[in-house]
């Protein structure tokens, strides 16, 4: 049986594997994202929400959709209303983002890409 230790030093290995991955995918943020940061916050997320085995059975893919989806709820959720300002941005082309929303506390929402807006939570 493997020890608790041994099992933690896998579960973050494993994160940092993916956060790696995500900011290669992703490098129009890169400049601005903390890697130590986030793969601490991924691993306590993940700790907070699975057990090991639960963990240990997820793809990559997986891991990745959990921690996209859990952004764009916390975004809606939490983030949205508290921002004095905000953009939120269609990256799945790294190489050309294009924006989708903006606004703030004191600004009105403008929706420049309402059909994408709509699909991802939205009003």
């Amino acid at each position: 049986m493997l020890s608790t230790d041994h099992i933690q030093e896998s579960m973050l290995k494993r994160i940092e594997q993916v956060v790696a991955t995500l900011m290669a995918e992703r490098p129009f943020f890169q400049e601005k994202l903390d890697y130590i940061e986030i793969v601490n916050h991924v691993a306590k997320v993940f700790q907070r929400n699975l057990t090991i085995e639960e963990f240990t059975r997820l793809s990559d893919s997986d891991l990745k959709s959990r921690r996209y989806y859990a952004g764009v709820r916390n975004f809606f959720q939490l983030y949205q209303s508290l921002a004095d300002t905000w953009r939120f941005y269609d990256n799945s082309d790294p190489t050309e983002p294009r924006i989708i929303a903006t606004g703030g506390m004191t600004l009105n929402e403008i929706i420049y890409i309402p059909e994408i807006w709509k699909i991802i939570g939205g009003k």
